[in-house]
């Protein structure tokens, strides 16, 4: 008996290395795919900083030109007061000077304009 399980143990052997038993990957090409997944997303994240700076750079001037345009409508805003307080001392209504409703019209669109600007690019 214990030549003949000598015998299919030595047939076991000779089958198992005719078949090679290899593992579905090998660490090292899965190594290899990982690593260019890290190179890939560490394009996109230095797309996504440079788009983020860009963002920052761009929302930073841009508030400074709502600052500036702000600044300008107060100025403009005054100045139509002005002439409805100038036409009211001489019993007029401002309203009724040619211009002045089509400039406190655009005054009140842009200013709304320029509020909800800020508004919908915010600082990050």
């Amino acid at each position: 008996m214990y030549k003949e399980l000598n015998k299919v143990f030595s047939m076991i052997q000779t089958e198992l290395k005719s078949e090679k038993v290899e593992l579905a990957r090998k660490p090292k090409s899965i190594l290899n795919d990982i690593k260019k997944l890290d190179q890939k997303m560490n394009v996109e994240e230095g797309k996504m900083d440079k788009i983020y700076l860009t963002y920052k750079n761009t929302q930073k001037d841009f508030v400074k030109f709502s600052d500036d345009i702000n600044s300008q409508l107060d100025k403009y805003e005054s100045d139509l007061n002005d002439i409805q307080d100038a036409a009211q001392e001489l019993g007029l209504d401002g309203r009724d000077i040619p211009e002045f409703k089509d400039a406190a019209n655009l005054l009140l669109k842009v200013s709304k304009i320029a509020s909800s600007n800020k508004k919908l690019y915010p600082s990050v």
